[in-house]
């Protein structure tokens, strides 16, 4: 050796190494791989570690390359220590391998869905290099090993010695000082093992790197500096074979901090590959979260359109509306009470702040008009119940304040009715007949729809108050089966309320509240939208139990993943990832699962509302709110549910990963 050769630093070096496996469970057998390792590796050397299989040779090179720490003793490389009780995943140690450490696997372990490329980039997005640059070094390393033809090729399109190949460049790209290869020749045939062989020396002596390999291979271990026996765990004999001659010897590569962007951006990209390559396995997990998703998004739609449907109800009828009914007698032995004409006129004559009082009888009746025919409800009034209950008048009029007096055979129809009876239209002007009474058609009402009680609100006929009581009923009289009034303002209500309840317990001489219903439509509605939001709470419980089935299956198929592809979180450890960048990975994947399986979803829902609105009569109206709502739960179930198969595969050692079956 010249002078230079000697004074080469040592930058490996294993000092009273121990390693122990344990087999099975606690109570297994205990394999000592490792028993008291001595030895040092300079500078530019070319090292081969050889002998029998079992002999502790993948050990000790994982212990050299910082993927295991040892049970006794220490590792030192590149001027740092590892030695027991250091965490094999901590960011110090993933630190040191990328600090000019780069590994060739026996079994290649390159990701089966990305290209020669993307497999050469990989170790580079650890190191934070911008992806111009990326490209760049990696199409390099490619040319360099024989394969600027095989760029865009997956592991799926290449023969055993181009993988190896796609290996080799990229642990070339991240430009390291020292190579670290586990039986690089173990899986070719003879002809590959030979070019793999000579790429390897052509490595060694052009770039000056420093090489520690495992091999079987004589040629290759023939080649070496120094070679190193290996027997039962412990160094039988170290050869040198070579001089150690003076070299260009490979610069430490310069690591950037690596970019969680660029690793985010990876980690999703990695993550839509995945679901790709198991598009049969992901749809069947994503079933409960598209159809939790899809249940989310039609009962929030359904509750949003029973909601509006109520308010436009409740627009309809007025806010500031009162009905007064007799109610059953406190003592069933008792009459019922009656309402009468007197009662409205001191109603309003003595309550303060009533605007519009109309009192009604209604009953129904037959309506008739040739051949057709229908029975609906008429309703005995007076002209106050028009403003009373909000409603115009679309066609014609209505009829006039003596027709009252005289109980005129005059009516105004709903629209079904009018429908019903004048298919072809004309009904104003018309005569028809209510039962037996004769009448004419002065107006047409305004469509009201469908009540929330699920009665058709335009099935009706009004006529004269007195008109009722004495042509349809016969009864004639003053008696009257309710009373509607509304008040100046929705303030002034409730104080309305009061008096009419007042007013009407002291003229009838009752004093249990259930002698009278007084009904405040806003009370009506509110408790009906209560029922609906209680309705639509118990659906939305229904779908978030479909949502949670979903996240388990999402967290059992990561759980699956994680034991699949171990020896390719091995690899990205070897590479240099953190295990935050582990955690990221799988924790995106889930996330991406998840987030797919709730844009489906989402559409899935969508449409569904859409096809309830046009097929039934129920609205459902989709929210902008309730969708995003129903994108970030998918989004959260993907995190909740993938914490625990990311952090499973973020705490895998890195030789034992490697080593997995």
């Amino acid at each position: 050796m010249n002078s230079s050769a000697r004074t080469a630093p040592v930058i490996i070096a294993a000092r009273q190494v121990e390693r122990t496996y344990r087999l099975g469970d606690a109570d297994g057998a205990v394999v000592r791989a490792l028993r008291g390792i001595d030895l040092e590796v300079r500078e530019g050397e070319f090292v081969a570690l050889v002998g029998p299989s079992g002999c502790g040779k993948s050990t000790l090179l994982h212990l050299l390359g910082l993927l295991d720490v040892p049970d006794v003793g220490e590792i030192e490389v590149l001027g740092k220590v590892a030695k027991a009780g250091v965490v094999v995943g901590s960011d110090a140690i993933a630190g040191l391998r990328r600090r000019g450490l780069a590994y060739i696997f026996q079994s290649f372990h390159l990701l089966p869905g990305a290209s020669a490329l993307e497999n050469v980039e990989l170790p580079l997005l650890y190191r934070g290099v911008p992806a111009l640059e990326r490209r760049r070094r990696a199409e390099a390393a490619l040319t360099r090993v024989g394969l600027q033809d095989k760029l865009k090729s997956t592991p799926a399109q290449l023969s055993g010695g181009q993988q190896q190949r796609v290996a080799i460049a990229r642990a070339l790209v991240v430009e390291p000082s020292i190579l670290l290869a586990d039986e690089p020749t173990g899986n070719l045939d003879s002809t590959t093992s030979k070019e793999i062989v000579a790429l390897l020396r052509e490595l060694h002596h052009g770039l000056g790197l420093t090489v520690v390999i495992v091999t079987h291979d004589p040629d290759l271990a023939g080649d070496a500096d120094r070679c190193v026996h290996l027997k039962d765990g412990v160094v039988f004999s170290d050869v040198v074979q070579h001089e150690l001659t003076s070299r260009n010897v490979a610069a430490m590569a310069i690591t950037p901090r690596s970019s969680p962007w660029l690793v985010l951006r990876m980690a999703v990209a990695s993550a839509l590959r995945s679901i790709g390559r198991t598009k049969l396995r992901s749809a069947l997990t994503l079933l409960g979260v598209m159809f939790g998703i899809a249940a989310v998004v039609v009962t929030s739609a359904l509750g949003e359109g029973a909601r509006q449907r109520l308010e436009g109800e409740l627009s309809a009828l007025g806010t500031n509306m009162l009905t007064v009914q007799p109610g059953p007698p406190p003592d069933p032995s008792q009459p019922r009470i009656r309402l009468d004409d007197s009662d409205v006129a001191a109603v309003r004559d003595e309550v303060e702040g009533a605007i519009a009082i109309a009192p009604t009888v209604g009953g129904s009746v037959t309506a008739v008009k040739d051949n057709r025919s229908i029975t609906t409800r008429a309703t005995g009034t007076t002209l106050d119940y028009f403003e009373a209950r909000s409603w115009t008048i679309v066609e014609g009029a209505t009829w006039g304040v003596d027709d009252e007096a005289r109980a005129a055979k005059i009516c105004v129809l709903g629209r079904t009715v009018a429908d019903a009876l004048f298919p072809d239209g004309g009904a104003v002007g018309s005569s028809m007949r209510l039962g037996r009474m004769p009448c004419e058609i002065a107006g047409i009402l305004a469509t009201k729809g469908t009540s929330s009680f699920g009665q058709d609100q335009d099935d009706t006929v009004l006529i004269p108050l007195n008109t009722m009581r004495r042509r349809i009923e016969g009864r004639g009289g003053t008696y009257v089966d309710a009373i509607t009034i509304t008040a100046a303002d929705d303030k002034a209500l409730t104080d309305v309320q009061n008096q009419v309840t007042a007013l009407l317990k002291d003229r009838k001489k009752v004093r249990s509240d259930d002698a009278l219903r007084v009904r405040n439509m806003a009370e009506l509605l509110g408790a009906l939208d209560a029922q609906r939001q209680a309705i639509t709470m118990l659906l939305m419980a229904v779908a978030l139990v479909s949502l949670l089935v979903g996240g388990i299956g999402v967290m059992n198929i990561m759980l699956v993943s994680v034991t699949e592809r171990t020896r390719e979180i091995g690899m990205r450890l070897a590479i240099g990832a953190r295990r935050a960048d582990i955690r990221l990975q799988f924790l995106v994947e889930s996330v991406a699962l998840t987030v797919v399986g709730g844009i489906i979803g989402l559409f899935i829902g969508v449409t569904a509302s859409a096809l309830l609105s046009r097929l039934t009569d129920y609205r459902a109206a989709v929210q902008v709110d309730s969708a995003v709502i129903a994108f970030v739960i998918s989004a959260v179930i993907g995190v909740i549910f993938g914490l625990l198969p990311a952090e499973r595969a973020a705490r895998l050692t890195p030789s034992m990963a490697l080593r997995h079956e």
